[in-house]
C-alpha cells in the first residue's frame, strides 16, 4: 500500500508485508521522487506479522499517518499505529488493538475537516462477517477508539452507505447496491476537486475488475 504525504510534496510511505522475514513483518519504508528518480529510507517495523494493511495520512497534521493491519500471529486480530516521519524516517507508537476479536478487509480513511480522527472500515468475524464502522482519535502518538456501527449485511452484493461523524457517533442513510453479484473487496476513492464525487473498485463473481462513478447528496447515494 502507498501513499503520499500530503505535506511533503514528492514524499510518500509505503507499508507492506515484508516475505523476507519471520512471519512476514509489516514494515514501512519513506520514498522520495526527484525527478524520475526515487529514494528510499530504511525500512522500520510495526507489526510482527501483518496482513491485510493500509494506510492513511492525516491531512490535517503534519508528518503523522495511521497504519491498520491484522495480526496473525492472533488469528487476525485487527490492530493500529500511529506512525511520525522525520526526514526520511519513521517512527511508531504502540499498537491499538481497534476489536477484540477477529477483523479483516479493514480499510482507513481521516476527516479532512477534523484534525487526529478516522474512520476504519472492517469485517466483523465475531458478529458473522458483517460490516463495521469505527472512529478513532489520534493524539500524539496514541489511539483511542469511539463506539462502532454494524451493518446487517446485503448478500455480499457491492453496497455503498453515506455515514456523517458526529464527535464519536455515526448516523447513516440507506444502502445503495452498486453491483448486485458476489462482489469482492471493493475500493473507494473521492475527487478532491469535485464535490460528492467518488468512484468504486471491486470484484465482481466473475473475478473481473470493475469501476463504478458514485455521487452523494445530503445522506443520499447514486
Amino acid at each position: 500500500i502507498v501513499v503520499f504525504d500530503p505535506h511533503n510534496a514528492n514524499k510518500f510511505v509505503i507499508a507492506y508485508k515484508d516475505y523476507g522475514t519471520s512471519g512476514g513483518r509489516g514494515q514501512a519504508i519513506v520514498g522520495t521522487i526527484t525527478g524520475t528518480t526515487l529514494t528510499f529510507g530504511t525500512p522500520v517495523e510495526f507489526g510482527s506479522k501483518a496482513s491485510y494493511i493500509d494506510i492513511a495520512f492525516d491531512p490535517n497534521t503534519a508528518g503523522k499517518f495511521v497504519v491498520i493491519y491484522a495480526d496473525t500471529w492472533s488469528v487476525n486480530l485487527p490492530l493500529s499505529i500511529v506512525g511520525t516521519i522525520s526526514g526520511t524516517s519513521i517512527t511508531f507508537g504502540t499498537e491499538v488493538a481497534f476489536s477484540t476479536v477477529n477483523g479483516w478487509d479493514q480499510n482507513i480513511a481521516f476527516d479532512p475537516n477534523t484534525a487526529g480522527k478516522f474512520v476504519i472500515v472492517y469485517k466483523d468475524a465475531g458478529n458473522s462477517d458483517y460490516g463495521t464502522v469505527k472512529i478513532g482519535t489520534v493524539s500524539g502518538t496514541s489511539i483511542s477508539f469511539g463506539i462502532s456501527y454494524i451493518d446487517t449485511g446485503n448478500s455480499n452484493y457491492g453496497t455503498a452507505i453515506v455515514g456523517t461523524l458526529s464527535g464519536t457517533s455515526f448516523s447513516f442513510g440507506t444502502e445503495v447496491v452498486y453491483n448486485s453479484t458476489s462482489t469482492g473487496s471493493g475500493r473507494m476513492a473521492f475527487d478532491p476537486n469535485t464535490a460528492g464525487k467518488l468512484v468504486v473498485v471491486y470484484s465482481n463473481s466473475s473475478n473481473t475488475v470493475l469501476a463504478i462513478v458514485g455521487a452523494v447528496s445530503g445522506t443520499s447515494i447514486s
